[in-house]
This record gives structure tokens, sequence and C-alpha cells, in this order.
């Protein structure tokens, strides 16, 4: 919801770059919307269930094979936000001291 909010706020990018930036956000959202997917399949298949807030979403049963296989999404998934979340924290510096523009206070 954030993201949509902001969409009339956001600045224009440099043409050179612009397209690596477009991409590297979606690439956190995306990311930041299938870990916890993935999580979610490896319970389902592993037949541990799902509880939240003390409520059962799934019960526990039996295991499915077909969710547990794309729960092994899981570990690339964290490791690929892993990296982008340094990219991105090293570009908001670059911005900061190299370039000296208003992109991390922006962020703040």
């Amino acid at each position: 919801m954030w993201v949509a909010s902001q969409r009339h706020q956001r600045p224009v990018h440099e043409p050179t770059t612009a397209k690596l930036v477009i991409a590297g956000h979606g690439l956190l959202y995306a990311c930041m919307l299938l870990l916890p997917l993935a999580e979610i399949m490896i319970m389902i298949g592993g037949g541990y269930g799902l509880t939240a807030f003390g409520f059962d979403i799934f019960a526990e049963g039996e295991k499915v094979a077909w969710a547990a296989t794309l729960g092994q999404l899981h570990a690339p998934l964290a490791w690929m936000l892993t990296a982008l979340i340094i990219v991105h924290t090293a570009m908001a510096l670059y911005h900061h001291y190299l370039k000296k523009d208003n992109t991390l206070k922006r962020m703040l």
C-alpha cells in the first residue's frame, strides 16, 4: 500500500540507470512477498500446518510434496534479498556521500 501511495512522489531516474533502478526495486518487493510465501509452503509441505496469532490456518496433516518443492525456493530467495539489501544500502550511501543528492533523506 505504501508503494502505491508514493507513486507520484518518485524521482525521475537517470536514463542510463533507470531500468536497473526499476528492476532492483521490483526484485526487492518480489523477494519480500515471495520469501514468507515460500516459508508457508515449507510448513504446509512438511505437514506441520500453519498457525498465526493462535489461529490454525492450515491444520497439521499429511505432507504435500508440491508445496515442499516450492518451499525449497526459500533459501535462494533469502540470499537474493540479502544481496539486494546490501546493494540498495551501498547505492543509498553512494548517492549521499559521492553524488551529494537528497536520495538518502527522501528514503528516511
